[in-house]
């Protein structure tokens, strides 16, 4: 009976070992699995953040051309706006609190006498020096009526 059990232990040895060995590498990946999770929730938050700032932005130029009910606004008045489209640091934080865009540019195309079509483009940082940038843009269009 004893040569029985002894046997049935040596056979046994190093079990305990690869069982706590496959549970570290469930672990690992788990992990590694919720930090892919977190990553990719970190780029989509700055995305709809910078996405929420272009539409802050662009309604801010809408409102002062339905405050002069005109879309034809005199040219300080749009170079002053895309100056604070274009502060994207808090350095560069303007009197309304909001800060710009990084790498943005911007157009305002004016079509008759009432309507206009706001559009921002931007360069989401994080990519701008590599080969294909991640660019996103926001179109708002405007009719100010007489």
């Amino acid at each position: 009976m004893r040569s029985q059990f002894q046997s049935g232990y040596h056979a046994q040895q190093g079990v305990l070992l690869l069982e706590v060995l496959v549970s570290l590498l469930i672990f690992s990946l788990a992990i590694l699995g919720m930090v892919a999770a977190l990553t990719t929730s970190m780029r989509t938050s700055t995305a709809v953040e910078n996405k929420n700032r272009a539409a802050l932005l662009a309604n801010e130029l809408a409102a002062i051309m339905q405050v002069n009910h005109t879309v034809s606004l005199p040219s300080a008045t749009l170079t002053a706006w895309q100056n604070q489209l274009n502060s994207a640091s808090s350095a560069g934080q303007t009197n309304s609190g909001l800060n710009g865009l990084p790498n943005a540019s911007s157009t305002v195309a004016v079509s008759g006498t009432t309507n206009a079509t706001i559009t921002i483009t931007w360069i989401e940082p994080k990519s701008k020096g590599t080969t294909n940038p991640v660019t996103d843009s926001y179109t708002t269009q405007v009719v100010v009526l007489p």
